[in-house]
């Protein structure tokens, strides 16, 4: 089980789920995942580190155009470990943006539940304010 930390937005009557700790939706599809969450900015700078990172990428192959394998290697090297920050950082850290923006956008943190999904996390609250 999960430990879910539940928001509740009163004037639109929704309820979200965010789990504690690592996020590895995040992880795997650090801006995809951003923007399916409406983290705007997130996925903006997110979006904007792998750019940069790409672009230096593509300038440092311009300028060593001709090199020798093991720069071309490194070349390659430097852009896989931005794409690989990039997904620990919001492996680590997308969990509490999110919780930041729902309090941002009008939610209210209620409480915290165990469950073994985020909907198991909303039913479970949902049958102990009803009850």
């Amino acid at each position: 089980m999960k430990q879910y930390t539940i928001y509740e937005h009163a004037a639109e009557q929704r309820i979200e789920a965010v789990k504690n700790g690592w996020s590895w939706p995040g992880f795997f599809f650090s801006i995809f995942w951003a923007l399916f969450k409406r983290l705007w900015l997130v996925a903006l700078a997110l979006f904007l580190v792998a750019f940069a990172a790409s672009f230096v990428g593509a300038v440092a192959a311009i300028f060593f155009a001709g090199s020798t394998q093991e720069e071309n290697a490194v070349i390659d090297a430097v852009g896989n470990a931005a794409s690989l920050a990039i997904a620990i950082y919001t492996g680590i850290n997308g969990n509490s943006l999110r919780e930041r923006n729902l309090l941002k956008r009008g939610y209210q943190r209620i409480t915290t539940v165990e469950a073994s999904s985020p909907q198991h996390a909303v039913a479970r609250y949902a049958a102990d304010k009803n009850a």
